[in-house]
């Protein structure tokens, strides 16, 4: 599982090009403050000057544009004085936090003491192995399909296609379900595979769409995509979708760079 200080890590990442950016956009700005005060319902607008006893000098309204360049760059000083102060609040935080992850703890001890205790969190591989072994019910084949398309990992699959993508997650060692229902506007479908991130410890699907060049299919598509997203399960956030057509074949190339781009790193 991903750490706290993993994501302290790239919050300060963050942070870390506001500042630069928000420095970058102070330099440019004028170097008075504005005042605002309100009397009889109108508003009316000051510039204090630069100096511990700056003066205050009016700005017409006309000034419209120069107003608001002081009123951008009081919002910008203000927004650098947080983003600072969260950045010092972070390597507070990385100073104090135990490099020590829970499940590490377990992962050393030696063998003969993990025999005796039960760790209170999961290692990600006693994770992974009780998500695979949950038991589902897969989706049938029709007794009349002759089509015979089977896994390194022995496991049966309705494609040359489906065969690609199972090699590549049983050799990346990604832990998958194939066709594992799933309920989708209260009807049950068959995912073409479920996948397990192991570090964020959250469900992805993955859905392989290989006849794209036919009219019917492409619309069965469309059909099937807004089921998912009714169900809050987006493309490029939980649904890895590939894609094929007659002319251009899946490759495990293919697969790998897209099925990488949503596990968490």
């Amino acid at each position: 599982m991903s750490t706290l200080t993993d994501a302290a890590a790239n919050e300060k990442k963050y942070i870390e090009l506001l500042i630069k950016k928000a420095s970058a956009v102070l330099e440019d700005s004028p170097g008075s403050t504005l005042n605002i005060s309100k009397k009889n319902g109108s508003f009316y607008y000051y510039e204090r000057l630069p100096g511990k006893n700056g003066k205050k000098v009016y700005i017409p309204q006309e000034n419209m544009d120069y107003i608001k360049q002081l009123a951008q760059k009081d919002y910008d000083m203000k927004i650098l004085r947080n983003l600072i102060a969260r950045k010092l609040a972070i390597e507070k935080l990385e100073e104090l936090y135990p490099e020590a992850s829970l499940e590490s703890i377990y992962e050393n001890l030696s063998p003969e003491r993990r025999e005796l205790v039960e760790p209170i969190m999961l290692t990600d591989a006693q994770y992974a192995f009780a998500w695979l072994s949950a038991p589902y019910i897969k989706k049938s084949f029709n007794e009349d399909d002759e089509s015979r398309f089977f896994t390194e990992n022995g496991e049966r699959v309705r494609s040359k296609s489906e065969v690609i993508i199972a090699n590549y997650l049983f050799h990346a060692d990604i832990p998958y379900k194939y066709e594992c229902p799933l309920k989708l506007s209260g009807k049950t479908v068959y995912p073409d595979f479920t996948i397990l991130d192991v570090k964020s410890r959250s469900v992805l699907y993955l859905e392989h769409f290989g006849m794209m060049d036919d009219p019917e299919y492409s619309q069965n598509f469309v059909n099937k995509l807004s089921a998912y997203q009714e169900e809050g399960i987006y493309p490029g956030r939980k649904l890895i979708m590939t894609f094929e057509t007659s002319k251009n074949p899946l490759d495990t190339r293919m697969v790998k760079q897209t099925v990488e781009q949503y596990l968490t790193v």
